[in-house]
């Protein structure tokens, strides 16, 4: 990968995406380098190709545009499970439903499990979540 400069954010460092193992990743070093700002956007019921950004012509979405183009766009995601709460949970720890244990949308994460946003809060990052959890 290499280094990223745009008007949101800019790195002279490689920052490679790891969805798995997230948990295991030593306090210490994570995110220590330089910190940019992230933005996570997570939906619902909604396949990539109903947004301009994958490639739909009819569709307007200026701001998530900008954010696409000046930012980090996922070409192939993948899910290990349908559901938005258990896709979630592995989203933020790392790991599979099998491990974590959120096989339905009423099963939440146990609030002890290790996750991404927590790892943040402790490498000083302001952390917030809007929407379900």
């Amino acid at each position: 990968m290499k280094p990223t400069k745009s008007r949101y954010f800019s790195s002279d460092i490689d920052y490679p995406v790891y969805s798995t193992y997230i948990a295991e990743i030593p306090r210490t070093t994570f995110l220590k380098r330089v910190p940019m700002n992230i933005v996570l956007i997570m939906v619902d019921q909604q396949k990539a190709t109903s947004l301009p950004m994958y490639g739909n012509p009819v569709v307007r979405a200026p701001q998530l545009q900008v954010l696409a183009d000046d930012g980090c766009l996922f070409r192939n995601a993948y899910t290990s499970c349908p559901l938005c709460v258990p896709a979630r949970v592995t989203t933020f720890t790392g790991q599979y439903t099998s491990a974590h244990g959120s096989l339905n949308n009423q099963v939440l994460m146990p609030p002890d499990t290790p996750h991404l946003l927590r790892l943040m809060k402790e490498a000083g990052y302001t952390t917030g979540l809007a929407g379900k959890n």
